[in-house]
């Protein structure tokens, strides 16, 4: 079982970072429904603060779905960043944040992608 296999570092870190996920979705999910009535972004972001309380928890316990899954999270968040700068011209936010987001996603989803280490430890 993977009782016995060490986590790597990166991927507490990656795993910690989904648990603030969680807690921002849920609150401004929540938020988003309850008073100020945007009922479709709320459950969006209420649903995304659950998945990523399951896959941190997943990357913890070194489960290979929770990588695939946080996978594509960074694949679909590296699209996300790229359409926000390419056809809207940073207007979904401020640029320099939709930048951060790239290159976040970009190290994120490379890191659990193409690491030996994280390969070894997730098999």
């Amino acid at each position: 079982m993977n009782g016995t296999k060490e986590v790597p570092i990166g991927v507490k870190i990656i795993s910690i970072i989904y648990y603030l996920g969680t807690v921002v979705g849920v609150i401004l999910g929540l938020f988003f429904i309850i008073p100020v009535g945007v009922f479709f972004e709320g459950i969006i972001l209420f649903g995304l603060g659950i998945l990523s309380f399951f896959v941190a928890r997943g990357l913890l316990k070194l489960r290979p779905w929770a990588r695939v899954l946080a996978i594509i999270l960074s694949c679909l968040g590296i699209l996300m960043a790229v359409f926000s700068i390419a056809y809207l011209g940073g207007i979904l936010g401020n640029i320099f944040t939709i930048i951060f987001s790239l290159l976040f996603e970009l190290l994120t989803g490379g890191y659990l992608l193409f690491n030996n280490n994280v390969k070894k430890a997730f098999s």
